[in-house]
């Protein structure tokens, strides 16, 4: 039934309901996972230094490229 599997998350505790559903319907259909890491740029508005945004954003690429994939904590629950 699925193929591809899109499973975006900005690593909130929220999102992880939805991350072990979609690995969950990636097992049950032997389907490739595709993760998006997303980010909430709008915060970062208010900082009108060119210089500092840069700097404000190469730190969030820094901390996404560390941070390990994120995996179920628990088995996924139906839904």
């Amino acid at each position: 039934m699925y193929d591809h599997i899109l499973i975006p998350t900005d690593g909130s505790i929220e999102t992880e309901q939805a991350v072990s559903h979609g690995l969950g319907l990636a097992r049950t259909y032997d389907a490739t996972v595709h993760a998006l890491y997303v980010t909430d740029e709008s915060e970062f508005s208010a900082v009108t230094d060119a210089s500092a945004h840069e700097q404000l954003r190469s730190a969030a690429e820094k901390l996404g490229d560390e941070r390990p994939p994120t995996s179920p904590r628990r088995p996924p629950s139906s839904i």
